[in-house]
This record gives C-alpha cells, structure tokens and sequence, in this order.
C-alpha cells in the first residue's frame, strides 16, 4: 500500500516477514526508513534496508527510526548491540539518552565507535561515520495510554514479558531449557577473565 501526501510526499508500507524478504527493496532508495518493532527484524534485514536510506537533494535530511519494545527474546538482542552506548552497562563511555555518537564498520562488519562526524580510518580506508541516537520511552510518556489504562495490563502479563516491556532494555533475559551453556557461567567467565587481565603478570600460573 502507498500514501500519496501530496506531489512531492510519498509513504509506501512494506513488511518483511522472512530474512530475504527485504531484497525487493533493492534499489529503492528513500530519506526516511521507519520500522515497527524492530526487535522482530534480523539485523542483516534492518542493516540492508538502512542502507537505502538516500536523497538526491543536498539538502533533504535523511533517517531512520527502529521503533520498537525491548526483544523478547534472544534474537533480537541485535538493538542491544547497536545502541551499545546508551544500553550496555558495561559499555566504557556510556552515552545520555538523545546523544549524538557515531560509528563506522570494521574490517569484520561490526560497529566502531569514533570520536566524532568525519571521516575515520579502518584498516587502510577512510570511512565517513554515521549518527546514532537513542531515546528511552515508557508508557507513561504516551499520554493516550498513559490515561487509558493500559498501565493494567501490562501490569497484568505473565513473566518474563512483563518484566522485559515494563524493565525496558536491560531486563536480563531467563535462559532457555535447553540452552547449552547457561548465561551465569558465561558472566562468571567474563569476570574471571577482568580479574586475570587487571592482575600483574605471574609465572607458573596456568589458565
């Protein structure tokens, strides 16, 4: 479906229901990308479909917006990791909720924080690094649900989705039943491995 707002306005509607789906955009370039509950999108969706965010006018702005609840589950971590700064406790410069900060790809395609807008080297290239920002929301900052009593029912969910859409972001996940290798031994690794690389250098110590 499309929305004509007027001669120079256009809003298409799409979905994107299986990894693959979003190929059909190829080519379509647009200077707004907005995608509903992104959480639901797999990163290599929402990362090829960023990457039609264009204009042919210099002076046209362009953006997107993932809009979106906490994941609920695992799969959709992905927002976790590309809002590191505002979402990561253990993220070294944590960023204030609508910071600009800005980031390039590595060699290995994962997210390099810079400094600042420009350019930046990875390995022998210069790369223009792109804006991020993140705003945390609540029910309460919606005014038609706030006074309409919703509040209830998500008050009213069985755990875990309450805790997760009420807790926001940060809200630790359980562990599925027949998860491998549980989440806390994996904690407790990092932490031995801080401790390790804090503490001066000793021989005869194995690891």
């Amino acid at each position: 479906p499309k929305l004509r707002v007027n001669a120079d306005q256009l809003i298409e509607f799409a979905a994107a229901h299986r990894v693959g789906d979003e190929q059909g955009r190829m080519g379509s370039g647009v200077d707004f990308l907005g995608m509903d509950e992104a959480t639901h999108f797999a990163e290599v969706q929402a990362r090829f479909l960023m990457g039609w965010v264009r204009t042919e006018n210099p002076g046209q702005r362009v953006r997107t917006v993932l809009a979106t609840n906490p994941p609920l589950t695992a799969e959709g971590l992905w927002v976790s990791i590309m809002f590191a700064p505002w979402l990561d406790p253990n993220f070294p410069n944590p960023a204030r909720a609508g910071e600009l900060r800005w980031a390039v790809s590595d060699e290995d395609g994962k997210m390099k924080w810079v400094s600042g807008p420009g350019k930046h080297p990875v390995g022998d290239k210069m790369y223009e690094a792109k804006s991020y920002t993140f705003i945390p929301a609540s029910v309460q900052d919606n005014p038609h649900y706030a006074n309409s009593g919703y509040q209830k029912e998500l008050d009213s969910m069985p755990e875990p989705y309450r805790s997760i859409l009420l807790g926001g972001f940060r809200t630790t996940f359980k562990d599925q039943e027949n998860q491998i290798i549980p989440t806390q031994w994996i904690r407790e690794a990092i932490a031995r491995w801080g401790q390790w690389a804090a503490a001066p250098y000793s021989r005869g110590r194995g690891y």
